[in-house]
């Protein structure tokens, strides 16, 4: 049954990136969808270990709504990202993030090399740099690294 959860919350993860990557906006549904599937998963594990990730996903979201009110962060990316918390716990959220810093600085990479590919010599580069980051993808990303090393199926 764990594997069957794991396998819905890997494709919910792949296409609320896709949708992100298409739109620039992760459907609610998505997050709903694998907090929802925690649910199913923390039923086979401790109330501690449930707890903890419920405790870690509310500090997250904390986090991310003051990114959020900045102006910083999607609305999106952080119901994705507190989705995924749940699962991190507290002793995967660490990882968790610096796999999210990882694959963001790797995706600005994609979109400065693919401005880069557009944008004519003489061109003011700075505006264009203005464009929304599709956070969502490097969300999705951490999260399914997190799928695979954390919670292997039995």
């Amino acid at each position: 049954m764990l594997a069957t959860t794991l396998l819905v919350v890997a494709a919910m993860l792949v296409a609320a990136a896709i949708s992100d990557l298409r739109r620039l906006w992760i459907p609610d549904f998505y997050a709903l969808g694998i907090a929802l599937a925690y649910g199913v998963a923390a039923t086979q594990q401790t109330w501690q270990v449930a707890l903890g990730g419920v405790g870690t996903a509310a500090l997250v979201f904390g986090a991310g709504l003051a990114l959020f009110a900045r102006g910083w962060f999607g609305g999106g990316d952080v119901k994705l990202l507190t989705s995924v918390a749940l699962w991190a716990g507290p002793g995967g959220i660490a990882d968790l993030l610096f796999d999210c810093a990882l694959a963001g600085a790797v995706l600005a990479l994609v979109m400065l090399a693919q401005l880069r590919w557009r944008t004519p010599a003489a061109w003011r580069v700075h505006a264009p740099l203005q464009q929304s980051m599709p956070f969502g993808v490097a969300i999705a990303a951490a999260g399914l690294l997190l799928m695979t090393s954390r919670w292997p199926a039995a």
